[in-house]
């Protein structure tokens, strides 16, 4: 029998530093094509909140 092919998930582990509420990821190594970057779909043990600075504001 063939392998069943299986669609993959990756958890993306932060850290919060010590005594902070936030973690802020600035600077240019963030900014990309939104949704483009990524080799699999993903999700974060905290919660994401993305800004759009340019273009039409959807993917």
């Amino acid at each position: 029998m063939g392998q069943q092919k299986r669609d993959r998930l990756e958890l993306r582990f932060y850290e919060l530093p010590p005594n902070e509420s936030a973690l802020a990821l600035l600077g240019d190594a963030w900014v990309g094509p939104y949704g483009l970057t990524d080799s699999c779909p993903h999700f974060h043990n905290l919660m994401e909140i993305g800004v759009c600075r340019s273009g039409p504001g959807s993917c």
